[in-house]
């Protein structure tokens, strides 16, 4: 009887083991915890930009941080998007197609601007992590 007991209480306890760890059990991670899980150290630390190219050529995109005169580079292929992870900061946007007369459009978390040429620098555009900054390239 003390082993059939035994046998019972051993059972109950690893059945209830296997219930609580059932991923449907578990309470929902956070976007960091995940993150941190995957190894990732640096959470809500970079911005994004995003460029978007509607032109038949490449858009070249440079960005300056003008706290420390870092360089970033990015290409967006013809009638295609890209996206560039950031440190947070304040950049300046130099753009060009080297050959195609275009309007390029700049909108950051509080402001936006416009302009025309085969290149553009849009100056102190704002990189948050609060919303992405967007570039895109059309044909004027």
């Amino acid at each position: 009887m003390k082993k059939f007991m035994l046998l019972t209480f051993v059972s109950a306890i690893l059945a209830i083991s296997a219930f609580a760890h059932d991923a449907k059990t578990q309470p929902a991670s956070t976007p960091e915890q995940t993150l941190k899980a995957a190894g990732v150290k640096r959470i809500l630390t970079d911005g994004t930009l995003w460029g978007t190219n509607s032109l038949s050529v490449d858009a070249f995109v440079h960005a300056r941080n003008t706290s420390t005169s870092q360089d970033y580079y990015m290409t967006v292929s013809a009638l295609n998007s890209n996206h560039i992870t950031l440190p947070l900061g304040t950049y300046d946007i130099f753009l060009s197609t080297w050959s195609t007369y275009a309007h390029w459009y700049v909108s950051d978390d509080d402001d936006s601007d416009s302009g025309n040429g085969y290149n553009y620098t849009f100056y102190s555009v704002t990189i948050t992590n609060v919303a992405s900054t967007v570039i895109s390239v059309s044909y004027p």
